[in-house]
């Protein structure tokens, strides 16, 4: 197994493990291929015996763009520390392979490769349950805040479905924040 840079050929793999993970259309194939061509936007997978069991996607932005990319306003960040912010916007596990260290190792390759002051995860909130919190706090990642209703206004406009809860989808969201970790 191993941590490598996301290429054109990953993207199949990575859009099939999305629609399963999210939701059918929720990310698509040219949303995907915008981490190939935009500096801002990078992604790695982890590959087993050719075949890819895991990625993340990661967006650094400034404080000033940050809103381009979270839909809240109530996110404010003190401007002088925060010129680099890395937003890590998905991060996928094949289900036969959680729970083997495979999604922490994504989570510490970012932080300790793409230079940022802060990360930020937004972790989907299934009912009363978020899957991935224990994950989060066990990396340096502390919840800040939820918003309500997260994906509603996006899931409306761009006319997915919610794996949960359908659409319109009104999954909450759990703003998750850490500091650059050193290696």
């Amino acid at each position: 197994m191993k941590i490598i840079s996301l290429k054109k050929k990953h993207l199949p793999s990575i859009a099939e493990m999305s629609n399963q993970a999210f939701g059918i259309d929720y990310l698509t194939y040219s949303y995907f291929e915008s981490f190939l061509t935009q500096n801002n936007k990078q992604g790695f997978v982890v590959v087993d015996k050719q075949k890819v069991i895991a990625f993340i996607t990661i967006i650094t932005c400034s404080s000033e763009d940050l809103n381009q990319y979270i839909f809240t306003d109530s996110l404010q960040m003190n401007t002088e520390e925060t010129n680099n912010i890395g937003i890590i916007k998905q991060l996928v596990v094949k289900e036969n392979y959680q729970q083997k260290g495979i999604a922490s190792k994504l989570i510490k390759h970012c932080l300790n490769n793409i230079p940022a002051s802060f990360y930020i995860y937004i972790a989907w909130k299934k009912e009363l349950f978020t899957p991935i919190s224990q994950l989060m706090n066990k990396n340096g990642f502390n919840p800040i805040f939820t918003i309500f209703q997260y994906w509603k206004i996006d899931s409306i406009e761009k006319k997915y479905h919610c794996p949960t809860c359908g659409n319109p989808c009104i999954c909450d969201a759990i703003i998750y924040i850490t500091k650059k970790q050193l290696k």
